[in-house]
């Protein structure tokens, strides 16, 4: 079975959190459990411990909260979305615990009545929530900001300006003003949520990162890197057509709409660094982004569901039966000079492109 680029992801995060509960759960033990000793395997119980708590709450915060099925949950207001969560993982680490016991009785044989007491029990369960508030506050991090800006912003990676190549696609919501007046502005925001939610994993699967949402739009970025490679981010926008094609109905029968999105793709240099303080961020500072931008209204004025610059066409191999047809040079507010722009579109011609790329 092949695993998509967002399932590796999603089982590498629960296999680390998994691994940290044990390691947390070994230490924790030597610590709080010095009479067990090494020779009588305690560490170890710790360990196991740890592996299970850590890898049930996880599975559930990763697979479960943070899908479809978890979206009532997530609506909730912080508070009780927060309460339930306490509640839910106080009783997995009750059974854990147990469970815990249980399976050292059948490895070191008899029962090891000598962890249990009513005080062992409830520190060991009061440290089990506070190390899984800890693992799960990064997970929200990662969650918040997303999990490539978040590593970049632990190593210190962009904490000094640096010029780096960047694809940048704006998927930007069609008829969305209409849309916002028939549904207002509560239920519009669900839509806008839950489009944003399911057009996720085509992005994430084809390689790309979620930079921001603004409004209605959403900036997903890409190293612009081998002609092989940047295709990824023309497959990603299809992808994103084709998500909301299969999905047309459910959106019908939930908010009486269904939901299209344009796409435009722009490549090129740019400057990547942290700003802010209170709240930090990565922020993209070039031509390009501005560019990308303004590529968005021609391609609304042109009616094209994605549309690409010459520029970024003649790195780019596009994906297979995906044709691009030239769109004419534009003036676009702000930029020095016309931009070339092509129309992508579904086809089964292969003609040639400019500077050599080909539609394959």
């Amino acid at each position: 079975m092949s695993w998509t680029r967002s399932e590796r992801k999603r089982f590498a995060t629960w296999l680390a959190v998994m691994l940290a509960g044990g390691a947390i759960g070994y230490v924790y033990t030597v610590l709080a459990y010095p009479q067990l000793g090494p020779q009588a395997g305690g560490p170890f119980r710790g360990m196991r411990a740890g592996l299970l708590v850590a890898g049930t709450t996880g599975y559930i915060e990763i697979y479960v909260i943070n899908s479809p099925l978890g979206a009532r949950l997530r609506r909730l207001p912080m508070a009780a979305a927060f309460f339930i969560r306490l509640v839910v993982q106080t009783a997995i680490v009750v059974v854990c615990l147990y469970a815990n016991t249980g399976l050292t009785a059948l490895i070191e044989g008899g029962w090891p009545a000598d962890i249990y007491t009513g005080r062992n029990l409830l520190s060991d369960v009061v440290f089990s929530l506070a190390a899984l508030a800890a693992i799960h506050f990064v997970l929200d991090m990662r969650s918040l900001i997303g999990p490539q800006t978040f590593g970049n912003l632990v190593i210190g990676r962009y904490h000094h300006p640096r010029r780096e190549e960047r694809i940048f696609a704006f998927f930007d919501l069609v008829g969305s003003s209409g849309a916002a007046e028939r549904l207002g502005d509560e239920r519009f925001h669900a839509y806008v949520s839950s489009v944003f939610f399911d057009i996720d994993r085509p992005i994430i699967d084809h390689g790309g990162d979620i930079h921001s949402y603004v409004g209605d739009a959403l900036i997903a970025v890409w190293p612009l890197a081998t002609p092989e490679a940047n295709g990824n981010a023309v497959a990603a926008a299809f992808a994103v057509m084709d998500t909301l094609k299969a999905m047309s109905s459910r959106y019908e029968r939930q908010f009486g709409e269904a939901p299209a999105m344009r796409a435009v793709l722009h490549g090129g240099p740019v400057v990547i660094g942290e700003t802010g303080n209170s709240r930090r961020q990565l922020t993209y500072l070039g031509d390009v982004v501005n560019v990308t931008a303004r590529i968005e209204a021609v391609a609304k004025s042109l009616g094209a569901d994605v549309a690409i610059s010459a520029s970024l066409l003649e790195r780019t191999r596009l994906p297979p039966g995906i044709a691009a047809t030239p769109a004419g040079a534009h003036r676009l507010k702000g930029i020095a000079g016309p931009v070339e722009v092509f129309v992508l579109a579904p086809s089964r011609q292969f003609a040639p492109m400019p500077g050599g790329a080909k539609n394959l």
